[in-house]
């Protein structure tokens, strides 16, 4: 049974991933401006240390009906360890939006959440059972927890914070951020402002040599004296920083820029002559989109990977017909990342075609740096290598660039393709994060994260609204115990 519970404790809280490589990633991480002064990091033990990540999102069970819902999960372990993500990620706490009716409710109930929280963490890093409750009342004698008090906590194994994940919505609500998306200053990491009135040095879209929003970066200490009335809650977590509070690539690329891409990039392509209506056999652009899309379909799987038929591509999934060029919101992270590597291919094909075409061969550029940004996270570890975070650095950026000419091209002959948002500013910023600590932003976007509430949702709509929290509760601790139940009879046949 011993043999079992390690099994089931290596998987959720470990990624199976050996002790040499969790002591080497501490190591890198301990030098690192995020973590060099954490108090748990900073002791040592590396072997027997999990870091933490803390996530928070709001979630719609029913119509119109929102619940805030915080979890926590190792750094370990991902969907890649273990198929079932109720196996790896914990829920803190699941709360109406309807019980938190005004703003200062809210921001009391994140308060004593990170309370909470603060004080479960202060234990876990010290690897012991607390000495009182959460409120600071003294437990019963004839209790468990009275008799384990300050004594060992599972064999010498700790945790600490390492990381906050979230999109821009729930980071501003979770962190109460000054700068959020819908300010003019609207940046946390520097003071880049929008608006047509923006001073053009400070204007998020400048990147040329005049711009000054890059020097202005924001640092923990700065943070600390910008916001000192209204730090975040969680600031008195052990080991908080402000560059913890890390920037989501799926909110920020999938389902942000990268949907302009390709609504975008498939307009230029068709535009220019790539896909016809002669060649296609088509007699509108409805049917000329279907043709693409099939096509789209065919190569994926001629490459062993699964794009789904629906949703098809429309003018109005591609918003053709209304404002700037976006993938609607029927496309998910999965789709937009395959059509991204779709258009790689594209553009590329099609600008050696056309060597004289230089918006073609700026767009074969943009996507291509993008695609190659992805395939280092997904095929590289938690840290980059030198070389590999110097290239995804520079990938990055270069597609930013490209990217915001294109917007200016697409502008200047009053074509509504290439959206700029603040979510390309805020990319400059992950890109810096790269070279500055060459760790994989895949560690910090919110697949896993997504798929949690999705499980939670389906176990939420399925119970009375009036009692969904603790009925859902129930039940998802019904489904654990099957897991680690299934979890220990596998490890048990495995000896």
């Amino acid at each position: 049974m011993a043999e079992s519970q390690h099994y089931v404790f290596e998987s959720v809280l470990l990624g199976h991933l050996p002790d040499d490589a969790r002591k080497a990633f501490w190591k890198h991480v301990s030098g690192l401006e995020p973590w060099k002064h954490h108090p748990v990091i900073n002791q040592g033990s590396w072997e027997r240390l999990v870091g933490i990540h803390i996530h928070d999102d709001g979630c719609e069970f029913y119509k119109e009906d929102e619940y805030f819902v915080w979890s926590w999960s190792s750094i370990f372990a991902t969907a890649g360890s273990i198929k079932d993500v109720l196996m790896f990620r914990f829920p803190i706490a699941v709360i109406p939006e309807r019980w938190m009716r005004t703003a200062s409710v809210r921001d009391e109930v994140h308060k004593k959440i990170a309370e909470l929280t603060a004080w479960s963490m202060e234990y876990a890093g010290r690897g012991t059972w607390p000495q009182t409750g959460f409120e600071g009342e003294e437990f019963h004698p004839k209790t468990t927890r009275f008799k384990r008090k300050g004594s060992e906590l599972a064999k010498g194994w700790r945790a600490c914070l390492f990381a906050f994940k979230a999109d821009l919505k729930a980071r501003h609500q979770m962190h109460k951020l000054k700068r959020w998306y819908k300010c003019n200053e609207f940046c946390d990491r520097c003071l880049a402002l929008q608006g047509d009135n923006c001073p053009s040095e400070l204007d998020y879209r400048n990147v040329g040599p005049s711009a000054a929003w890059n020097l202005t970066t924001i640092t923990d200490e700065t943070y600390r004296v910008l916001d000192r009335g209204s730090l975040s809650p969680w600031a008195q977590v052990p080991g908080f920083h402000f560059l913890t509070i890390s920037h989501d690539w799926l909110h920020h690329v999938y389902l942000g820029t990268a949907r302009d891409l390709c609504a975008s990039g498939i307009l230029v392509l068709i535009q220019h002559g790539r896909f016809t209506a002669e060649a296609q056999g088509a007699s509108d652009m409805e049917e000329i989109l279907a043709s693409v899309h099939a096509s789209m379909r065919k190569t994926c799987t001629e490459h062993g990977l699964y794009l789904p038929a629906k949703p098809c591509l429309t003018s109005a999934n591609l918003g053709f017909n209304d404002g700037f060029a976006e993938l609607g919101t029927r496309y998910k992270a999965s789709h937009v990342k395959l059509i991204v590597w779709w258009l790689a291919r594209e553009t590329q094909q099609f600008a050696d075609q056309n060597p004289q075409e230089p918006v073609l061969n700026v767009l074969a550029t943009c996507c291509y740096s993008l695609q190659r940004v992805i395939e280092l996270m997904d095929t590289s570890g938690f840290i980059f290598s030198v070389a590999e975070a110097s290239e995804a650095c520079e990938s990055l950026k270069t597609h930013l660039k490209t990217y915001m000419w294109l917007a200016w091209y697409s502008y200047s002959r009053c074509l509504l393709l290439f959206k700029v948002r603040c979510k390309t500013h805020y990319n400059f910023h992950v890109a810096d994060d790269i070279k500055a600590t060459r760790l994989n932003p895949a560690m910090f976007q919110n697949f896993d994260e997504e798929s949690f509430l999705g499980k939670l949702k389906h176990i939420g709509i399925r119970c009375h609204g009036a009692t969904c929290v603790q009925r859902m509760f129930m039940r998802y601790l019904l489904c654990l115990a099957m897991f680690v139940r299934e979890f220990s009879k596998k490890a048990n046949h495995m000896e």
